[in-house]
This record gives C-alpha cells, structure tokens and sequence, in this order.
C-alpha cells in the first residue's frame, strides 16, 4: 500500500521550503514536493529544481520520515547534475510505486494529482471531511472594481517618481494613467471561448481577482468564488463572518446551493489546487467541469497595465536592494571577509526595507522567494544558507522576487529580477554579454511577437558573441539554439509561473500590457549565472521597468 501525502495535510512546512510550491501561490499543491510511504520506506518526490534546498535539509534531518529524494523534470545545465532526474512526474513516481497499485490519499490532494493516480491506482482516501464554507456574500461587479480602484492614483504618483530618470518614463506613465479595470470583460470574453458557464475560484489569489476582498484576509479552504459568465453578480463564499464586507448569508448546505446554481452548466475548476475533497463535495464528478487553471492565470496576465504602477514600485524596490546587496558582498569577498549567503540575503531584505522609507511607499513589501547561492555549493537554484562566499565559490547569484500588496490585503504585483557577482574574469566577460543581450531583448519584446521568437532572438544573439565567449570557455561547441534547453524568460501573473514562457515551441503572443520577465540562466564550468529584468509590453516595443 503505498501513502501519497500532499502539502497541506501533513507537511505544510514543505511549501515554504521548497522554490516550486513558494513560486506557485495559485498551485503550490501540485508544485510541492509529494511524500509517498511504502511500507518501511518513504520517499520525497520533488522538482530537480529544489536539489539545492533538498541536500541541504537532508544534512540538517528536516526532511520528513528520513525520505530519500526522487528528482523529476531535469533543472538544465550545459553539464550533467548529479543527481539525474527523471523526465515527467510520472516516471518518478512509477519508480517509487514500483509494482504497488494499491493507493491511499487525503482529501487535500489537487485534482490534477488525484486523475493522474486515478489512471493508474486503486485509490482509497480517508474519510471526506465537510466543505467549510457557511457565509454568502453577493458582491456587485461594480463595487468589486471601485474596491481595486482604491489607491490606484497613490501608486501612480510613486510610480511616476521612481521612473524620473528613466527613458521609458513617458510610455510608462502614458501606460499606468490610462489603463482601464476589464476584469469581468476580460474574464467574460475567455469564458466564452473556452465554452465555460461558470468559473468556480478556490485560491485565495482566484478568489480576490473576482472580489476585491485581499487574499490576506482569509486562509486556504476557508473561501470560494463563483461567477456566471455575463452576470452582474459574484457570489463570495467563505468559513467566516467579514465585517464591512456585506450582509451575510447563513448557508447550512454550501455545496448543495452551488450545485443548484450551476445545474447542468459547464463550471471551470483551478485544477492545480481544487482539492479533491471540494471537487467530491460539490459533486463536480456529476458535472461537467472543465480544467481553467490557464485560463484564471491569463484573466491575470492580460491586465498587467491595470497593476503596472504596483509592478514599478516592486522592480525598482527588488533591482536596487539586489544590487546593492551584491556590490557589498562583492567588496566584503574581495577584501577577504567572510560572508555568507544567508548575511548577504540579510543585507537585501534591509535595503529594501530602507529604499521603501526613503521613497515613502505606503504598501506592504515583503519577500516571495530567494534564490540565493553560490556556485561552489549549488548550480541549482536554492535558498541561502550559511554557506561561506570566497573566491573560488566562482559566482554568486541572487535571483529573488518580492510581492506588493496594498492596505486592503491585495496582492498587487510581484518582481523576478536576477543579477550575479562573478569572482573570475570569464565569469564577468559571459555576465556582461548576457547582460547586454538581456536588455536588448527586453526593448525589442513589442506586440504580436511568439515566446518562440523572443527565444530564437535571444540565442541567435548570444551565439553572436561565439568568439569572446570561446576564448574564455563559457559557450558549447554546437550552435546555442540547440544546445540550450530552456526557456529565456515568462509572463508575470502576478506571481511567476503562468502560461506565457519565452522557449523552444511558444506560440502564444505578446499583448501590450502583458508584465514579464527576460532572464538569461547558463550553467557551465563550475558557473551559475543569471541576469533578468522586468518589463511591460508597451505598444511599440518592451518598456523595462527596472533600469533607467
């Protein structure tokens, strides 16, 4: 029999723990590390992405039930990491299950684990525990967006100051003053081609987009939303009583009203989160519901233009506290002083901190993911640790995102910005390059143009560097293109992973008012390197929100 436990039932410490589930905050179920019990044996099936962290909690004996790990999906490198990683999900997990077919499961697992297993096992799960949702709340599409309207005009004003140096400035503020809050039309209009009647949102961040009410307000399992494509109305549903918020409803069968609402309608799910104890309360296995995880993250993406001042506010916020942490620990290494990791993430928390008192922003900042290390310890992403910096650690990289979220407890925005220190001069000759690239790319990101394009764009320019980078050895032999196996950068919606990723095989466009990311990421002789920057598509060309 084997035991598959998801994030929240027994190990909710995993999600701040690990890259994968801290990135996802629409779908840290199906991104966190699964832990899978098989008589006297237990295993942790993670993302080669998070071997940084899991080597290091190993050593410290934080992994749950002494469990050897199980990489999948391959983090790439122009060398092999070892550990290896399987391909897929699925061919991790048929090792660990080996010839056992017998399952057992909680109520908490996401419903895009729950039909994968479903295919293959002989499930049994533990008792169903009731959906806790007791108040009802109608909320006006109007009053929702008066609600995220709200000191909208304060963050355009701090906005506008932090750009006065910066040569977009008149496009970005052109952009910020005269964007429009389409959310329902929008959400409408996706709805339609998806041939969906109703989305029902379970994530706190589904849940806020459709009803202004900030996802600090509630816990997970603790609300719910629904709307019906054309309507007037959201029906918000939560565990708990919210003053100011509206007159309440007492509902005594929650899942029996929402099933009578839907009736025999189409109802999209947020499948990466929607627990399998939810999707069996409200009867989704007798309705015809449909996967609309990619359709709530482009509901985000597509207005990035509304969110764009909060979006300025965080890249400024992230790109100087980076920096500045880097050039100081940079001096610190050079001078011979000891300094490690988690002192060097200190120092960027404290700038930033610092830069939001000087520049009087009025909104809350705080830290969504740091991947801090460096390349003696780690080519993998990871979080800092107490890993001592010298010389020959060959680079240091800090690649880190914070997320702004307003008075009323909505998330806003969030950053991914990328820069290294490199300790070797080939290190700083390949850093250089691929910073100059980087920003090239960004401007050059205008409407209409595929993630693919903006992929080959950016090989083709590297590979245009083949013989400074030869001479110093940090470029394969075969052409770049072919030769480097991931992506060069993605959307933000509102948080990092989505839908829109600039790779091999992309066809989805860019739109203007779409916020995203450039990086450049290489591995290679002992080196981490990686540079990124945050930019919006304007209407001519990408307007990089980070640099002057």
């Amino acid at each position: 029999m084997l035991e598959v436990i998801t994030n929240m039932q027994k190990i909710p410490y995993l999600k701040n723990r690990f890259l994968t589930a801290t990135l996802s905050i629409d779908g840290y179920r199906s991104e966190s590390p699964v832990i899978v019990r098989r008589g006297d044996k237990s295993y942790i099936v993670a993302r080669h992405l998070d071997r940084g962290n899991m080597e290091e909690y190993r050593k410290m004996g934080l992994l749950p039930y002494d469990s050897e790990p199980v990489y999948y999906r391959p983090y790439f490198a122009f060398v092999p990491i070892t550990p290896p990683a399987h391909g897929t999900f699925d061919e991790a997990f048929e090792y660990v299950a080996g010839d056992d077919r017998n399952m057992k499961i909680h109520r908490d697992m996401p419903i895009q684990l729950y039909e994968m297993f479903d295919r293959k096992f002989d499930i049994s799960m533990e008792d169903e525990i009731p959906v806790p949702l007791k108040y009802l709340y109608k909320l006006d599409r109007k009053t929702v967006i008066e609600k995220f309207a709200e000191g909208r005009d304060i963050a355009v004003e701090i906005a506008g100051e932090l750009l006065k140096s910066s040569r977009d400035r008149e496009e970005l503020l052109e952009m910020m003053e005269t964007a429009e809050d389409d959310r329902f039309e929008l959400l409408d209009r996706l709805m339609e081609e998806e041939k969906i009647d109703w989305m029902l949102f379970t994530t706190c961040l589904g849940v806020q987009e459709v009803t202004g009410f900030g996802m600090d307000n509630f816990s997970d399992e603790e609300a719910a939303a629904l709307y019906r494509r054309g309507s007037d109305t959201v029906y918000f549903m939560s565990a708990k009583v919210h003053d100011g918020f509206g007159t309440e409803e007492i509902l005594y069968e929650p899942a029996e009203y929402v099933k009578e609402l839907i009736g025999n309608d189409a109802v999209g799910i947020e499948e990466q989160h929607f627990s399998y104890g939810w999707y069996k309360a409200f009867g989704m296995d007798q309705k015809k519901w449909k996967k609309a995880q990619a359709l709530a993250r482009n509901f985000r993406l597509y207005r990035g233009d509304f969110n764009l001042p909060y979006y300025v506010i965080t890249s400024r916020t992230g790109a100087f506290s980076i920096e500045k942490a880097m050039e100081w620990a940079k001096k610190q290494v050079m001078e011979g002083n000891p300094v490690t990791e988690k002192e060097v993430g200190f120092k960027q928390e404290q700038l930033a901190a610092e830069f939001a008192k000087e520049n009087k922003i009025p909104f809350a900042l705080s830290k969504y993911w740091t991947g801090l290390h460096a390349s003696d310890r780690s080519v993998t992403p990871s979080y800092a640790f107490e890993h001592v910096i010298t010389k020959e650690s060959k680079a240091l990289k800090f690649d880190a995102g914070l997320l702004l979220k307003d008075n009323s407890g909505i998330l806003r925005a969030a950053s991914d910005i990328a820069r290294t220190i490199c300790f070797e001069e080939c290190g700083d000759i390949f850093y250089e390059i691929a910073d100059k690239v980087m920003l090239e790319m960004v401007e050059g990101a205008k409407p209409g143009i595929t993630g693919e394009d903006i992929f080959k764009a950016t090989m083709g320019r590297i590979e245009d560097f083949r013989d400074e980078l030869e001479a110093v050895g940090m470029i394969p032999t075969e052409k770049v293109e072919e030769a480097f196996k991931r992506d060069v950068g993605h959307g933000l919606s509102l948080h990092e992973p989505g839908t829109f990723w600039f790779e091999r095989g992309a066809e989805m466009k860019t739109k203007t008012g779409m916020v995203c990311a450039h990086e450049i990421q290489w591995s290679t002789r002992g080196f981490s390197i990686g540079t990124e920057d945050n930019f919006v598509i304007g209407k001519n060309k990408g307007l990089n929100m980070c640099r002057d």
